[in-house]
C-alpha cells in the first residue's frame, strides 16, 4: 500500500467515524417522568387492597388521563410522562 493510499483510507475512515458520531449524536433524546407504579399485578400493591386498577390504567395515569383511585376518587398525574 502506498503512502498516498494510506492517507486517503485514514482520511475516509476518520469522516466515516465523524458522521456517524454525529447522526448518534442526533438520535438521542432525553425523556423525563416517575415511570415506577403498582398495579394490581404487583404483588405488594394487591396485598394493600389495589385489586382494580391494572397496567391500562396506569398506561392511561401516565398519559395523563384521569383514572378511579383504588378508593374510588379520581386521580389524575399532573405533568405526564413525555414518551
Amino acid at each position: 500500500m502506498r503512502l498516498t493510499d494510506t492517507r486517503l483510507l485514514l482520511l475516509s475512515s476518520t469522516a466515516l467515524a465523524i458522521a456517524s458520531t454525529a447522526a448518534l449524536a442526533q438520535e438521542r433524546h432525553a425523556y423525563f417522568g416517575q415511570t415506577h407504579q403498582h398495579t394490581s399485578w404487583s404483588m405488594d400493591a394487591y396485598i394493600i387492597g389495589n385489586t382494580v386498577t391494572g397496567p391500562a390504567e396506569a398506561y392511561q395515569y401516565s398519559m395523563g388521563e384521569v383514572i378511579k383511585n383504588p378508593a374510588g376518587y379520581d386521580v389524575q398525574i399532573k405533568t405526564p410522562l413525555d414518551f
